[in-house]
């Protein structure tokens, strides 16, 4: 491999776990914004139920697995290691607003939060997979 192919595929390297980091945060506070616009969840400000942290962990279920297959699909080798780099950035990501800015959350929350990142990202890498497999 050369220089200037090592260049482009840790280029398309970071592009592909870049997206799968843009899909979860973008869709998570498009969500929580809408959801909290039309009156399900609080203010921003005020304290939420634990009713509500469950409900925004059901729906981070889909985007983790959307996040983790795109990553995986964006990624020229190895897409395996790409998902499991957005797992560990999301739950580096997580766990910082947890510990900086939400003492307010439920402890349970990040926790779950974190996990859900793992596994959904490596589930939608092999998703990916099964659809490569299927397609030849």
């Amino acid at each position: 491999m050369n220089d200037t192919t090592k260049h482009a595929s840790l280029g398309r390297s970071i592009l592909a776990v870049f997206a799968g980091v843009l899909i979860n945060l973008i869709t998570s506070i498009v969500v929580d914004s809408t959801l909290s616009a039309i009156g399900i969840y609080p203010p921003r400000g005020e304290s939420m139920s634990q009713g509500l942290y469950i409900l925004a962990l059901s729906y981070r279920f889909p985007v983790a697995v959307v996040a983790g297959y795109v990553t995986a699909m964006l990624s020229l080798r190895k897409p395996i290691t790409h998902a499991l780099a957005l797992a560990a950035v999301v739950a580096v990501g997580t766990y910082t607003s947890a510990v900086v800015m939400h003492s307010d959350r439920p402890g349970w929350y990040a926790p779950g939060l974190i996990v859900i990142a793992v596994l959904c990202s490596i589930l939608g890498e092999q998703i990916h997979a099964r659809a490569l497999r299927t397609a030849k």
